[in-house]
């Protein structure tokens, strides 16, 4: 069941109070005394110690000014400012109503005055859950405004105003208005005001219900700053901050900081305004719902009933606010099993929404689609439906009963996406029930296309973000709707829907890399002029910077204002890219075209000889689709998320350590061959019917993506292991590996880049450094420098590359950063034998390590988002290097590694390790493949004969997958020419494997004495 969150906006002062001092005769005291005491019992936020005091003032203003002057009405309007506070709400509304006509009657409406009063009242309105009133007050506020020489007041109108659509569900215009509002803040009172962090938590709060999580924590993070810089985190606007991070973090799933921050802002508000107070019962409900979430339904309920009673007493049982507290304890009672304790408390709850906010609003969305999940507990499953489909009715403005198809429901603009998304789930649950209690193909069909609107709807919810962290929290939250549509695929029996469940598994897959490619094109042939492409390339780059920055900073100072700076920044980026969304339809139409790959594409561009397998990974299953020139398979394989990765964890260790393979030999073999064989079994076996297949392009998901198919087994291998007539797939098939099959397409389809044969080749070394020397560098780059090793054959491999190739060849001091930067561009190949380093927590800070040279332009680790920011033309980029294709699983992204940064770039084609390689062994491979290359052969074909020349030629242990099996072949698979020079490769090939001998047996020396 979905909660609704109990968001605080910041609306800023209701009247102008004076100072003074306070007296004791009430009767005897002057208006500036009435003034002065009345200030500071709304200093303290003692609002009903202030009402004597103006009853005094306004009734003396009546008898001694008269009812139509200007002093009565301030009286008038200051006392129902408190009566609104005190959450007197009846009596606040007698004395603005009041207040407004005698203004408008007798004093004229263009005024200030005036203005202050429709505000005052608007936002009276908007407390007790009448918004419609509330938006024609601000709006007459707001006009009046505009021919008024006060930009602060006409400021403070469009906030108010841009709440009342924010609160009525228009969250466009609201974010419109707010930015608006933003503008003229900074403008009149600085970027460091705590009044401009009220527009800032207004801001995040829209961002927030739009899915910019990121955005919002940005806005939020900075508000909080603010207060503290101000000194100013006693105040109730910080709570308020507090208590939105909080709600925020909930939706981001960073459980760990929200009870922190909302017990924070709790103690906050009881020091500033106690537990009688508005702002105390929505942390209680807040709390409450917290608790729902991490599954402590008694402190849940004891809180949610409290918050309850707290309401009823203070806004009354009409009020939205006690409908939301409604919705938090029928979420108890749901989880808890009383179900209808919980329909009872919902079925009220939307009968306040229902007449307070209207029938087409997000809360009373919401509160359909949880009546909607109880009556599916119940098994009232027709019910159920009933109440799903009125949800989705009412969170949209464009949709009645009338013109709700299923299959469309990407056609249209929803109020919230949370409840839109919530509701499509629990609509597929609905569905499969009723399918499985009556077998009905009806039901099932229409549980596919509601899958199939599901996931463009999201795809189209995904074009809207311009940040990859909320772009990634979609692709994840699509995966549910991916799997329950080749789910119901299968079931379906016909071969167009396993052709479009193809088209559903390629929708989670590197998708962020698919749309650099859809922005590239756009640029170049959607008319953009070039002013406007090269000003959205220059924002994208500062927006890597800032976020890589934002890693590295040392200080809370720092990070504070990297946080300001990127906030600002995704303004901009915003604003600039719906400029162009109005400006240039075409360039925005190519950049958010669907080019998803269709199963009949795929089988128009392979050859007999080729298949190519996909994996799709659930929790349960395992779906594989095969799809060869003349057929499209789909094979679902049961088996447990949990298990598999145990299996393919064990495999990547056996295949990758070193010391495990020398310190436990037997029992790593037998890890090796039972898992190789296993997996082959399992996933691989089913699809290679066909004995006519030859080459193999492998798209993975998950963790299989850190495995190489190459060295599973066809057969099992039981006593003596001779590693050269071990059974391996690589001796049937020629491998390579995709991203997605939409990325294959379209690197097919695009061609070569322009290519000159000629390569760039580094070979980095590590001499020891002087901490001294180096104390420039930021700690974790000198950190970094300190533990790498040397890589002796570095230097010798690209020496091979020099003798036999025409390029660019370099080594030691040399083989720098900026001297690669500085010549990238001009090379058909780039090979770099250097160390790698995955950085899995944080892949865009994975890099390359050249050679230290002391340089204060660049640290000489090429990171990762650097590496996306270049352009290459290059058709092969060979990354001799640990690690360059391994990296943190992203869901809908797949892998973030080194590799895929260099794909942005523009590679098409790519060599890259999986685990740390023995320098030795990977030297002798790269000449092998270079030399296969340059004879003609496709890059996969090169490397596997590479691998296949190095087994035949080693003997005994030397042959284990360990030393030849990390590299493999990434993207476009096409032969390219290469600018060769005379030589004899037989008697290099020779001298190198002589040379690799001799060092690996010197590394197990060493690794037998240090055991």
């Amino acid at each position: 069941m979905q909660k609704i969150k109990m968001i605080s906006f910041c609306l800023g002062i209701i009247g102008c109070f004076s100072w003074g001092l306070m007296a004791q005769n009430l009767e005897a005291l002057s208006y500036a005394e009435l003034d002065s005491i009345a200030s500071l019992f709304l200093q303290k936020e003692a609002y009903k110690q202030a009402i004597p005091y103006m009853q005094i003032g306004e009734k003396r203003a009546k008898m001694e000014f008269g009812k139509q002057d200007s002093i009565y009405v301030e009286y008038l309007s200051n006392l129902g400012g408190l009566y609104y506070l005190a959450t007197q709400y009846k009596k606040a509304e007698s004395l603005y109503t009041e207040a407004k006509n005698i203004y408008a009657q007798f004093l004229g409406k263009d005024d200030l005055d005036y203005v202050f009063i429709l505000n005052d009242f608007g936002r009276l309105y908007q407390s007790m859950g009448r918004y419609s009133q509330a938006q024609e007050l601000f709006l007459e506020a707001k006009n009046i405004c505009v021919n008024l020489n006060d930009d602060l007041e006409y400021a403070n109108s469009l906030n108010n105003l841009a709440t009342s659509y924010f609160m009525m569900g228009d969250y466009f215009q609201a974010k419109f208005f707010y930015l608006k509002v933003k503008k003229i803040y900074a403008k009149v009172l600085g970027r460091r005001d705590p009044l401009y962090s009220i527009i800032l938590n207004n801001l995040a709060l829209i961002y927030q219900d739009m899915y910019s999580y990121s955005q919002a924590e940005k806005l939020l993070l900075e508000v909080n700053q603010i207060h503290i810089e101000a000194g100013k985190k006693e105040s109730l606007n910080y709570a308020i901050g507090l208590e939105n991070l909080a709600e925020l973090y909930e939706k981001m799933d960073s459980i760990s900081k929200v009870e922190r921050l909302l017990l924070e802002a709790r103690d906050l508000y009881i020091k500033i305004v106690g537990k009688n107070h508005l702002s105390y019962a929505k942390n209680l409900n807040n709390l409450a719902a917290f608790y729902v979430n991490i599954k402590e339904y008694s402190k849940a309920e004891e809180l949610a009933f409290y918050a309850k009673e707290l309401y009823a007493k203070m806004v009354g049982e009409e009020h939205p606010l006690y409908a939301i507290s409604l919705n938090t304890l029928g979420g108890v009672y749901y989880h808890t099993g009383r179900y209808q304790k919980g329909e009872e408390l919902l079925l009220k709850m939307n009968k306040i929404d229902a007449r307070t906010m209207g029938e087409k609003h997000p809360s009373y969305a919401l509160g359909l689609s949880n009546l909607a999940v109880i009556y599916e507990k119940m098994d009232r499953l027709t019910t159920a439906f009933s109440y799903c489909i009125a949800s989705m009715i009412a969170n949209s403005d464009q949709l009645d009963s009338s013109c709700l198809t299923l299959d469309k429901l990407d056609e249209f603009d929803y109020y919230s996406k949370d409840v839109i998304n919530g509701s499509i789930m629990l609509l597929l649950e609905i569905l499969r029930a009723q399918y499985k209690k009556t077998g009905e193909k009806a039901k099932l069909k229409q549980h596919y296309q509601l899958a199939q609107a599901a996931i463009r709807l999201n795809e189209k919810f995904r074009n809207e973000f311009i940040n990859e962290e909320d772009k990634l929290r979609i692709l994840g939250s699509n995966k549910s709707n991916i799997s329950e549509g080749i789910q119901a695929a299968l079931q379906l029996e016909e071969p167009i829907y396993v052709q479009e469940a193809f088209s559903f598994a390629e929708q989670n897959k590197s998708i962020l890399l698919a749309d650099a490619i859809k922005g590239n094109r756009a640029r170049v042939f959607g008319d953009l002029p070039d002013r406007l492409a090269e000003e959205e390339l220059q924002l994208q780059k500062k927006l890597a910077e800032l976020k890589k920055e934002n890693y590295s900073v040392q200080t809370a100072d720092e990070k504070a204002r990297v946080n300001r700076e990127l906030g600002e920044l995704n303004l901009k980026i915003d604003s600039f890219l719906k400029s162009l969304k109005d400006k240039y339809p075409k360039y925005h139409a190519l950049k958010y075209e669907n080019i998803t790959a269709k199963a009949q594409e795929i089988q128009s561009l392979l050859d007999e000889k080729s298949l190519m397998i996909e994996y799709f990974q659930t929790d349960t299953i395992l779906y594989l689709f095969a799809l060869s020139k003349d057929q499209v398979a789909l094979y679902p394989i049961s088996i447990h998320k949990d298990s598999l990765e145990k299996r393919i964890g064990t495999l990547r260790n056996a295949l990758s350590n070193f010391i495990f393979n020398i310190e436990k030999k037997a029992v790593a073999d037998e890890h090796y061959v039972e898992n190789a064989h296993w997996l082959y079994q399992k996933i691989v076996a089913i699809a290679l019917k066909d004995k006519s297949i030859k080459n193999l392009i492998v798209i993975t998901d998950g963790a299989l993506g850190h495995l190489p198919f190459e060295v599973f087994l066809t057969r099992a291998v039981k006593g003596e292991k001779d590693y050269r007539l071990m059974p391996y797939l690589l001796n049937d098939y020629t491998i390579s590996y995709n991203y997605s099959a939409t990325l294959w397409k379209d690197n097919l389809k695009e061609g070569k880049p322009n290519s000159n044969g000629e390569i760039l080749a580094f070979g980095a070394t590590y001499p020891k450094v002087d901490s001294n020397v180096l104390s420039f560098r930021l700690p974790y780059f000198l950190d970094l420098r300190l533990s790498l090793s040397q890589l002796p054959e570095s230097e010798h491999e690209v020496n091979v590359l020099a003798q036999n190739f025409e390029g660019n060849f370099l080594i030691g001091k040399q083989a720098n950063e900026q001297l690669f930067k500085e010549k990238a561009l001009g090379y058909g190949i780039i090979h770099l034998a250097m160390h790698g380093r995955s950085n899995s927590r944080i892949p865009m800070l994975s890099s390359l390590a050249f050679t230290e040279d002391n340089n204060h332009r660049e640290n000489n680790f090429l990171q990762a988002y650097e590496i996306s920011q270049l352009e290459l033309n290059a058709n092969l980029v060979v990354l001799s290097a640990c690690e360059t294709g391994y990296g943190k699983f992203e869901q809908g992204n797949g892998i973030a590694s080194l590799a895929r940064s260099f794909m942005y770039a523009g590679a098409p084609s790519l060599i890259v390790s999986l685990w740390q390689v023995n320098d030795a062994s990977t030297a002798v491979l790269m000449q092998s493949f270079y030399h296969y290359l340059a004879a003609g052969k496709t890059k996969d074909a090169a490397l596997r004969q590479a691998k296949l020349d190095y087994i035949q030629s080693a003997k005994g242990d030397k042959a284990h997958p360990i030393f030849w099996s990390a590299f493999i072949q990434l993207g476009n698979t096409a032969p390219i020419a290469i600018a060769s020079k005379s030589s004899s490769w037989k008697y290099i090939l020779g001298i190198s494997f002589s040379v690799f001998m001799i060092l690996w047996a010197k590394n197990w020396l060493n690794q037998i004495e240090k055991k």
